[in-house]
């Protein structure tokens, strides 16, 4: 760094003007003071124009001299050598050198406004051989610009499309270039510009930069944009996807079962994720299972599968017989059709196991007994045979003219197809007897004792006075008799319509009665029912159709007012003597 002293120095040498003394070209010039020492910096005022208006100075005039260094007195900064050989130095450059001469002495030389000041090296004079004395020659011209602008691109950029998409917005920021000589530079770029869309795949983007020496450089990367994809589903059913057939991330699959016999497997639904595969599991559309169908005890089965269609037949070992379903069918509820077989035991007759002459056969798992007549049991080993009976009498009715009658009938017989003991009993010690007027049984008991049943003949004797004939009704009347008992006796009334009446000597009063002989008394037929005047005075109740509902009370009244009245009033001394009772004929 040069020194105060040093300044002082140079400024000293060069003689300059006083303060306030000089004028160039008409103008205020600058006036210098000695240099003053702050802090180790040079410290120099300027006055009549300002510092960025004075001119450089070449470096050509620093000719005779071996350059040491240069140094810019406003920054204290050594400047680069490229820049003090070949260009132009500012002013208040300060250079050190080294004098091409016998001493060798080292000067500092300052420029000022477009001109060096400061102390020079000596000529020296070169002996040729026309000796002649030559100065030396000026530095050679600078070499050409070669150097190329300095160019960064970014490095390589990597997308993955959003959901449901192919292409994506990559942004990025693009790049400067700086040339050692022009600065800053502009750059071309060969591509699509930050914020594009750029599509599946890789995309170049190149930019070139070029400075005034047409020196060029270029840089390079890439854009990769990544479409995340699952695989396609291998599904047997139909499905479908919010993203068709493509399978983007971000696609949701539903899966259809609706086949019949068959059901959905797994998830219905399935999402694409960003890293490339399916949320869950494909599911599966398959027959339904109807799972194990069992196998028979004495037997086996045979199946096809256990899946919806698949079928089951079942067969018995030898000796047994099947019973139910032999051919079973998975169906669509997962269920196989009907029921299982079993397998019977189907050979138990050979034991002989059915007793008394029994007919044996087989059975599902056992045998039956076709019993004989008199046994049953399930070996035919209980005796149910009853006594046998032939020659039982029918009931018999016998019409008399007596008080009583006699009867006489055939004894029934009995026996026992087994052989077995009977006892015989009855109710009456002979088969013939006298019998009163009524009904009397017979019976006849046969007691097997070895099993308890019993087998009877019962009959019996109706004895019965001999029966009355009908009366005949006359024209215009209605007969009125007893309703109960009338086997053994009948009691009758004549009652003649309202306007009628029965002839002088004659009398609705009297009852008329059939017994045991068979005939009426009084005897003959009934007197007839003849008009009368209307002042014909009468005891019986008038009445104009006799099966009217509002008629027959007041007829059976007068019936049985007149019974009691008369010799046979015995008949109405029981419950059976009622108004509800009488038989009312017109």
């Amino acid at each position: 760094m040069v020194t105060c002293k040093m300044r002082n120095e140079i400024e000293r040498k060069r003689n300059l003007p006083k303060q306030n003394e000089t004028y160039r070209n008409g103008y205020p010039y600058f006036i210098r003071h000695a240099c003053c020492c702050r802090h180790g910096e040079i410290n120099t005022r300027i006055f009549g124009e300002p510092t960025d208006t004075l001119s450089p100075c070449p470096f050509s005039d620093l000719a005779h001299a071996e350059f040491q260094s240069c140094r810019n007195t406003f920054d204290d900064s050594v400047l680069p050598i490229e820049t003090v050989l070949w260009d132009s130095l500012p002013p208040f450059t300060i250079c050190n050198y080294k004098c091409i001469s016998k001493e060798g002495e080292s000067v500092s030389r300052m420029c000022e406004n477009g001109r060096w000041t400061g102390p020079k090296c000596k000529h020296i004079i070169v002996k040729r051989f026309w000796r002649r004395r030559r100065r030396y020659s000026p530095p050679p011209p600078p070499p050409p610009d070669t150097t190329p602008p300095v160019i960064g691109c970014p490095g390589d950029i990597f997308v993955t499309a959003l959901q449901l998409q192919t292409t994506a917005v990559v942004s990025w920021t693009e790049p400067s270039a700086h040339d050692s000589k022009d600065g800053n530079v502009a750059t071309i770029r060969s591509g699509p510009a930050p914020g594009s869309v750029f599509s599946e795949g890789v995309t170049t983007i190149s930019y070139t930069a070029r400075d005034s020496s047409g020196n060029s450089a270029s840089c390079s990367f890439r854009v990769h944009i990544t479409v995340k994809r699952c695989s396609a589903p291998s599904y047997s059913g139909s499905f479908t996807c919010t993203a068709g057939s493509s399978y983007l991330y971000g696609a949701v699959c539903t899966f259809d079962c609706s086949a019949i016999g068959h059901e959905l497997i797994g998830q219905s639904t399935v999402t694409c994720l960003s890293s490339g595969s399916w949320d869950n599991a494909i599911p599966s559309c398959q027959r339904v299972n109807c799972g194990d169908p069992g196998g028979l005890t004495n037997g086996g089965a045979v199946t096809s599968g256990i899946l919806y269609g698949d079928n089951v037949t079942y067969t018995c070992q030898t000796g047994y017989n099947i019973t139910g379903d032999v051919n079973r069918t998975c169906q669509s509820n997962a269920v196989w059709s009907g029921s299982r077989p079993k397998c019977w035991y189907s050979i138990s007759c050979s034991s002989s196991p059915c007793l008394n002459g029994a007919t044996c056969t087989n059975t599902l798992g056992g045998y039956r007994c076709w019993c004989t007549p008199g046994w049953t049991g399930s070996t035919c080993q209980t005796d149910i045979q009853p006594p046998v009976m032939t020659g039982c009498q029918n009931s018999e009715t016998i019409l008399t003219t007596q008080p009583e009658a006699f009867a006489s009938w055939n004894i029934p017989s009995f026996q026992d197809p087994m052989g077995r003991q009977l006892i015989v009993s009855s109710n009456y010690p002979t088969n013939s007897t006298s019998f009163p007027w009524g009904d009397f049984t017979v019976q006849y008991s046969a007691l097997k004792p070895s099993n308890g049943l019993r087998t009877e003949c019962n009959f019996t004797l109706s004895i019965r006075p001999v029966p009355c004939t009908d009366l005949v009704i006359p024209n215009n009347g209605a007969i009125l008799c007893n309703g109960w008992d009338t086997d053994i006796l009948n009691l009758c009334v004549l009652v003649c319509k309202s306007g009628y009446s029965v002839p002088l000597g004659y009398s609705e009063d009297v009852v008329y009665v059939c017994g045991s002989s068979g005939n009426w008394s009084p005897a003959g037929s009934l007197p007839e029912c003849i008009a009368v005047t209307s002042t014909y005075s009468r005891s019986a109740p008038s009445f104009t159709d006799c099966s009217s509902n509002t008629t027959q009370p007041d007829l059976s009244s007068h019936y049985i007012d007149l019974v009691k009245k008369s010799n046979f009033a015995h008949i109405c001394k029981t419950s059976t003597c009622d108004v509800n009772n009488i038989d009312i004929r017109c």
